[in-house]
């Protein structure tokens, strides 16, 4: 890269950052987390470090500020165990934690509203698609409110033991919607966070400037400006016939990454991860897609961090799917 190449790339790294609220949430997202992932694998003791976990701190509220989990489960064929069992059990747990609120709020009546410990019965009875819905939301309301943390271990601890009392017979899924109603308020720390990061890189990368490539990686952002149906370098179209399973060794992750799906066929799929590039049978753990359907999910969710190959197949009598598959 010539001196002159390099001037311009620094200039155009700093006005990207400078406007970075003109950009979709994930995009945005996707370059801050390149930065964080090349900052944090330098060796211990590395300036980077330090700088990673500072943007760390100010990209995981953003994150959850902008996307929202609408959890509407649609129909499933599950067997309750024991949860009407429960009833008193869950009541006696919620009354500790909303005391422990209250003392935390000074009796908000809002908060506990919001979290719907004002009628715990949305908790243990109704259907199973509510119940399973209030509590993800509790779950949900507790951990993004910083002043709660202290009751966050024994919501964590009390919603996870009452969803392993549901056996799920087949696959649930999560649509993922944007909300920038808050937007403008969390990218300001962001844009002030990124401004550091690239200054400081600079200073750091003083004797080889041309290392700051390495951190910023324009190209995600650059990719929003081009025609429709440019693939970012973490997305991945893939088009899968219809009873076929089908690997897909081109698609890059690790299982502490993130999937975000995106069927655009006409065909519903399931996916899944498998020690081997060839099965024959769908596993219990795979996830359904459906078509029309966005939706996100932890890799780990859909296999083991020793399951190297990305297996998807239509299941769709007759019908093709087609996937774009985002590497969060």
């Amino acid at each position: 890269m010539t001196d002159n190449e390099l001037n311009q790339f620094l200039r155009h790294v700093l006005t990207i950052i400078l406007r970075l609220e003109r950009y979709p949430q994930d995009v945005v997202d996707a370059f801050c987390q390149a930065f964080y992932k090349a900052a944090k694998s330098q060796p211990t003791g590395s300036p980077f470090l330090a700088l990673a976990d500072a943007l760390n701190l100010v990209l995981i509220p953003y994150h959850k500020a902008i996307q929202i989990t609408d959890i509407n489960r649609g129909e499933k064929s599950t067997d309750v165990k024991v949860i009407k069992n429960k009833k008193q059990y869950i009541i006696d747990n919620l009354s500790d934690i909303e005391t422990k609120i209250d003392t935390i709020t000074h009796n908000n009546l809002n908060i506990k509203h919001e979290l719907k410990l004002d009628t715990k019965s949305v908790f243990y009875s109704g259907s199973e698609i509510n119940k399973r819905k209030y509590w993800e939301e509790l779950f949900t309301n507790v951990e993004i409110k910083t002043t709660l943390a202290s009751v966050l271990p024994q919501v964590t601890a009390l919603t996870e033991e009452i969803l392993e009392l549901y056996t799920n017979k087949s696959d649930d899924s999560i649509t993922i919607r944007g909300d920038v109603t808050n937007k403008n308020a969390f990218i300001q720390p962001l844009k002030k966070q990124m401004r550091l990061c690239l200054f400081n890189t600079c200073i750091i990368c003083n004797d080889n400037l041309s290392k700051v490539t390495d951190f910023f990686l324009t190209d995600i952002i650059d990719g929003k400006e081009k025609a429709d149906g440019y693939l970012f370098v973490n997305e991945y179209l893939l088009d899968i016939i219809h009873g076929m399973f089908q690997c897909f060794p081109q698609v890059k992750f690790v299982s502490t990454d993130t999937f975000k799906t995106q069927s655009i066929g006409l065909g519903d799929a399931m996916i899944f991860l498998s020690t081997t590039p060839n099965p024959t049978s769908i596993p219990s753990y795979a996830k359904l897609i459906k078509a029309g359907e966005t939706i996100e999910f932890k890799v780990s969710n859909i296999g083991t961090d020793t399951q190297y190959y990305l297996i998807i197949v239509a299941i769709t009598p007759g019908v093709d799917a087609q996937i774009k598959l985002t590497v969060k």
